[in-house]
């Protein structure tokens, strides 16, 4: 029987949030180093050089000047750019850990990619519970462990879907046990029938009973 699919996940655009606390980082990272090098001290004076480093060139650096000495290029990197670096680093971390993130839901497993684009493939008989996260994720518990996807925008959807699917399979395999259960019943009642235990009135009774008829 062909799989049929139930639900995908629809993403955030992670790119655009990244972009956005990335800017707001470096408009604070200006407005501290301006107010330490040109409002708290107001005899600075703006310069701009250009400056080789190994075979990068550095232009338009501003720094300051105070008493017509320079403070150095290494200070200047080590109060904005090396913090802007360490900020850009995690920004790109974190997009490389969210951007693949998806999950689908068919009738039969669950698939998709979590952290850093891993590939996961989860049969429905192998999931044992399902779970909301925080930063609008979703647990998918099995017996090897939890299994997380991060930032879905529809994760309750996709919660309400799974639990569906495990309910149905609880339920039929309910069923198949009663089903069992009864047939394993109604060859005990022949056995006793055969053996002239009971009368064949009291095994058809007994049948009636069993099947709910």
């Amino acid at each position: 029987m062909k799989e049929k699919e139930i639900i995908k996940s629809q993403q955030f655009n992670i790119k655009k949030i990244l972009l956005g606390i990335g800017l707001l980082a470096i408009i604070i990272l200006l407005i501290i180093w301006f107010e330490n090098h040109y409002i708290a001290n107001p005899k600075y004076e703006w310069q701009e050089v250009k400056y080789s480093f190994g075979n990068a060139i550095y232009h338009l650096i501003p720094f300051t000047t105070y008493t017509g000495e320079f403070v150095t290029i290494y200070e200047s990197l080590e109060q904005f750019w090396l913090p802007l670096i360490i900020i850009l680093s995690v920004l790109i971390t974190i997009y490389k850990w969210l951007a693949k993130m998806e999950i689908v839901v068919t009738d039969k497993r669950v698939y998709g990619k979590t952290a850093f684009g891993k590939r996961v493939d989860l049969p429905l008989d192998s999931i044992s519970a399902i779970s909301i996260s925080f930063l609008k994720g979703i647990a998918i518990g099995t017996s090897s462990g939890k299994v997380n996807f991060k930032f879905i925008k529809n994760n309750q959807a996709i919660h309400k879907e799974v639990s569906t699917l495990l309910l149905k399979r609880q339920q039929k395999s309910s069923d198949n046990l009663k089903e069992v259960s009864c047939a394993d019943e109604l060859e005990k009642y022949k056995k006793l029938l055969d053996s002239g235990a009971i009368t064949q009135e009291e095994y058809n009774k007994k049948k009636k009973e069993l099947l709910k008829l």
